[in-house]
C-alpha cells in the first residue's frame, strides 16, 4: 500500500501510509492510526521491517527535515476499500514492478527490493 503524498518533504512521491506519532502512542500504534488515517485500511500485528534514518537538506546545506522512518509488515482487517484522506491525495495497492516505475523516495524503493527478495527467497516479512 502506497499513498501519493500531499504535503513536503515528499509532495507528489509514493510512500509508506504514516506520519507523525502522537503523545504516548507507541510506533506500531501510530502505524495502525496512521494507515486508517490515510488509506481507511484496517490493519494489525504491525511488526517492525526496516527503520531508515531520513535528512533532507535545504540549498545551503542546512537540515531542513529530520525524520525516523519505521516501516511496519502487518495484516489488513477486514476488506475496507482504500480511500485517499489526510495527507494522501491518492492510494493504492502495487507490486514492486509497478512500484519502480512510481516516482518514490529513495528510501522506499530500497525497502520494496528487500521485502521482494524475502518474498522471492520465501522468508516471512
Amino acid at each position: 500500500m502506497l499513498v501519493r503524498r500531499r504535503n513536503p518533504p515528499a509532495a507528489d512521491l509514493y510512500a509508506f501510509p504514516g506520519g507523525r506519532a502522537e503523545p504516548g502512542e507507541t510506533p506500531e500504534q501510530a502505524a495502525i492510526r496512521e494507515c486508517a488515517e490515510e488509506t481507511g485500511i484496517l490493519i494489525a500485528d504491525p511488526e517492525l521491517f526496516a527503520t531508515y534514518d531520513l535528512v533532507t537538506r535545504a540549498g545551503d546545506g542546512s537540515v531542513s527535515h529530520h525524520f525516523f522512518l519505521s516501516v511496519f509488515a502487518a495484516r489488513e482487517v477486514g476488506k475496507n476499500e482504500a480511500m485517499a484522506a489526510d495527507d494522501a491525495l491518492e492510494c493504492g495497492w502495487y507490486s514492486a514492478d509497478e512500484i519502480s516505475r512510481l516516482p518514490v523516495p529513495e528510501s522506499v524503493q530500497e525497502c520494496i527490493d528487500r521485502m521482494e527478495k524475502r518474498r522471492l527467497s520465501g522468508e516471512a516479512a
